[in-house]
């Protein structure tokens, strides 16, 4: 069986538009893995932060930092926050509002 891959919200979908071209493809690849294989896919395995958050990082040459989060629930692959930042350090901001949104589709 294959995983499905949804947004949070429109948001979501206009943050990742917003990146540039390369990240969007190495995200695009990503996707048809994690499609496959599950979040915890046989080659790379995001990081671990809360619970069933997980995130994929993705590091830029100029110093720009990006990170995806997501969690799975059951077969579908939910990307639920975007954070674009100058420092590899996540700040408990950008985290917080992944856990947030997990703990709304969680418990509604």
């Amino acid at each position: 069986m294959n995983y499905t891959i949804e947004y949070y919200d429109d948001d979501v979908i206009t943050q990742l538009l917003a990146q540039p071209i390369s990240l969007q493809a190495n995200f695009i690849s990503l996707a048809k893995r994690m499609k496959r294989y599950g979040i915890k896919m046989v080659d790379a395995v995001p990081m671990h932060y809360h619970e069933d958050v997980f995130e994929l990082c993705f590091y830029e040459p100029k110093g720009w930092n990006r990170v995806i989060f997501m969690a799975q629930i059951d077969w579908q692959i939910v990307i639920l926050h975007i954070v674009v930042q100058k420092t590899a350090y996540m700040p408990w901001k950008g985290k917080g509002k992944a856990a947030k949104r997990m703990k709304e589709l969680r418990f509604g």
